[in-house]
């Protein structure tokens, strides 16, 4: 049972090697077989990767990084959401303090938990998020203030 693994991954650029895909009929039209597009998280790094419909990885890209600003200290910091997903926990109230690289939230994606750490020490100003909600790319999930 543990050679299926080994098996697998020595054997798939080789199609002859697996079982045909099982098709069934149906009255359904295709309309669009497009690619899906997933931001994934290897060692800290976040990496947008497009898969095509037949499964095989038609693009990988690191996710563009935006340079830190050099806000002033009273400034406040907002903590985005580096990927879509629902929001598991919320770990942080409105005037609650934080240190640097404290986890404030965790995010849920395909089954995976991700853990959104403060970028900064300060005081929570804003929590717009709740356990269950729904979050993309870039939204707003905490704000830090002095």
């Amino acid at each position: 049972c543990g050679d299926v693994g080994l098996k697998f991954f020595e054997n798939r650029q080789n199609p002859d090697a697996f079982e045909p895909i099982p098709v069934e009929r149906s009255d359904a039209a295709v309309i669009a077989q497009g690619s899906e597009t997933y931001t994934v998280e290897v060692d800290g790094q976040h990496f947008v990767v497009s898969v095509s419909a037949g499964g095989d990885v038609s693009s990988i890209q690191p996710l563009a990084q935006a340079a830190p600003l050099s806000a002033p200290s009273g400034a406040e910091t907002g903590i985005t959401a580096p990927l879509s997903g629902n929001v598991f926990k919320v770990l942080v109230g409105t005037g609650d303090a934080v240190s640097e690289g404290d986890v404030v939230i965790v995010l849920e994606a395909m089954k995976m938990e991700t853990e959104i750490r403060a970028p900064r020490g300060g005081k929570v100003t804003q929590v717009p998020v709740r356990e269950g909600d729904a979050v993309k790319l870039g939204e707003s999930l905490v704000m830090v203030g002095q």
